[in-house]
């Protein structure tokens, strides 16, 4: 079973906030990375970019099967995270830790939090979005599946 684990005391942030109103769209992302959470993501990537990012990438991070697909509650919805440029103000973004297609326990429970957050945005299912299909994106995240 998994647990929430939350983060969002912890992590970096940025000064400028938005209204949950201004989300339209949910963005899944792959990590593409057997294991991984937003402090390995942080220390290894977003932290170290040029310039280094005041967000992480994802709102929410699924973990890996053998972290019990635990979730990480890492941003609240009035924090912009940078998962897809130029999209980045109006979108929720959650990612699943994976280096292929989500195991069925991640998938679990990634319709679950999609679901929960289509709820609470009032948004429908025609607004979830595979990384990959952003207009002008040149990735194959969330892959195939």
């Amino acid at each position: 079973m998994s647990k929430i684990i939350d983060l969002r005391n912890e992590v970096p942030k940025r000064a400028a906030r938005r209204s949950k109103s201004d989300i339209k769209k949910i963005a899944v992302h792959y990590s593409a990375t057997k294991q991984g959470n937003f402090w390995s993501f942080w220390n290894n990537t977003w932290s170290k970019k040029n310039p280094p990012w005041q967000t992480g990438g994802y709102a929410e991070i699924v973990l890996s099967d053998e972290d019990n697909n635990d979730v990480e509650l890492c941003y609240d919805y009035d924090m912009v995270t940078n998962g897809v440029g130029g999209h980045n103000s109006t979108t929720f973004h959650i990612c699943g830790v994976n280096d292929g297609p989500f195991s069925p326990g991640q998938k679990k429970v990634l319709f679950e939090r999609i679901s929960f957050h289509l709820r609470n945005l009032n948004l429908s299912v025609n607004d979830v979005f595979g990384h990959n299909e952003f207009t002008n994106q040149r990735t194959s995240c969330p892959g195939n599946d």
